[in-house]
């Protein structure tokens, strides 16, 4: 009997052992495993202002930060991010002094991390027209609703503006909150966001910020210690793993259920308008996510007297995103910018 048992046991084992070295050998699963996305910076690209008994999330003002993003050590993208004097990327059309300045408000999708300020294209485009107006890029990486409810009123303190546009993916509607904090030794950047059974859950990425000295050098950064079969099979650990993200998806997709996340989104609108006193155009614009699990759009939500909720089209597909990382490349951010110019010439 123990010997039927430990040949059993033995036979599992090189079967296992088969499968890991067929998946290491011929997939790419474990190309990234070990280190994951790490995001480097010059300098810490974030400001927080206190406002009365809140606080708002820039960038830090008059700023050329530079910034890559490492998979599995391999660089995928690498930009400068130049700020303007309010803490917000630069914008050609406000530092030649635009008169009419829309903030376009968003998270890193706005923000155009890893490549050039998408909303600068927007504006010629825009300006060769009758549309008056400078669509100043007002992203901050890793800010969702609750923020911009903040940020949104703030910005009236800065900008005589007739309305606002506000860009978001569905990260968004349940992102809470947003922080830089140290984890094991190194800053780590964390979001909590509202999990499926009602409460928050922290989720952190590694953020390396790099000297002038040694640019671009990643520093050694400490990661949570791997179980001992993901270390010892991780090609068929990650297998594993997407294939019960797939079936999550399949269920109910990765923000949740489909119907909450609408209701949730109403709410978030409603507060938006009520801190925000003029006209808002909020478009949603599909993320990685959303084409990995098949778009899904928000059919109830509807406009209101100062609010119009757009979802255009805009042919994104699976190649206009980096290969590793969730942001759009440049042919992605190219067609945002079609996304987007479309609603706004119209408001």
């Amino acid at each position: 009997m123990l010997k039927n048992l430990a040949l059993l046991f033995i036979s599992l084992l090189l079967t296992l052992v088969a499968v890991e070295f067929g998946l290491q050998k011929f997939t790419r699963l474990t190309d990234t495993l070990g280190e994951g996305r790490f995001l480097y910076y010059s300098e810490n690209p974030w400001r927080r202002i206190d406002v009365d008994d809140d606080w708002v999330l820039t960038l830090q003002p008059d700023a050329a930060i530079e910034s890559f993003a490492s998979y599995g050590g391999e660089e995928e993208y690498r930009y400068v991010l130049h700020t303007n004097r309010h803490g917000f990327r630069r914008t050609n059309c406000l530092e030649q002094g635009a008169r009419s300045v829309i903030p376009v408000i968003g998270d890193s999708y706005t923000q155009a991390t890893g490549s050039a300020n998408w909303l600068d294209e927007t504006n010629r485009i825009l300006s060769a027209g009758d549309n008056p107006h400078c669509y100043m890029n007002a992203g901050v990486a890793g800010t969702g609703f609750p923020s911009w409810i903040r940020q949104s009123p703030w910005m009236t303190t800065l900008f005589d503006s007739p309305y606002q546009v506000i860009v978001f993916i569905v990260d968004d509607i349940n992102r809470v909150h947003f922080y830089a904090r140290d984890r094991n030794g190194r800053v780590a950047l964390c979001v909590e966001q509202s999990s499926q059974g009602g409460g928050v859950e922290e989720k952190c990425y590694p953020l390396e910020i790099y000297t002038a000295a040694s640019p671009g050098q990643p520093g050694d950064v400490s990661l949570p210690d791997q179980g001992r079969l993901q270390g010892m099979f991780p090609a068929s650990w990650e297998l594993l793993s997407r294939v019960i993200d797939r079936r999550e998806s399949q269920a109910g997709g990765r923000f949740g259920d489909h119907g909450e996340l609408e209701q949730n989104l109403a709410r978030q609108l409603q507060k938006l308008e009520q801190a925000y006193p003029r006209d808002l155009l909020v478009i949603r614009i599909p993320s990685k996510t959303d084409l990995m699990e098949g778009y899904r759009p928000f059919a109830g939500i509807e406009d209101s007297a100062r609010l119009t909720y757009r979802e255009p089209d805009c042919g994104l597909e699976k190649t206009d995103f980096y290969r590793n990382d969730e942001h759009p490349n440049d042919s992605g951010y190219a067609l945002s910018l079609i996304h987007i110019s479309e609603p706004t010439r119209r408001a």
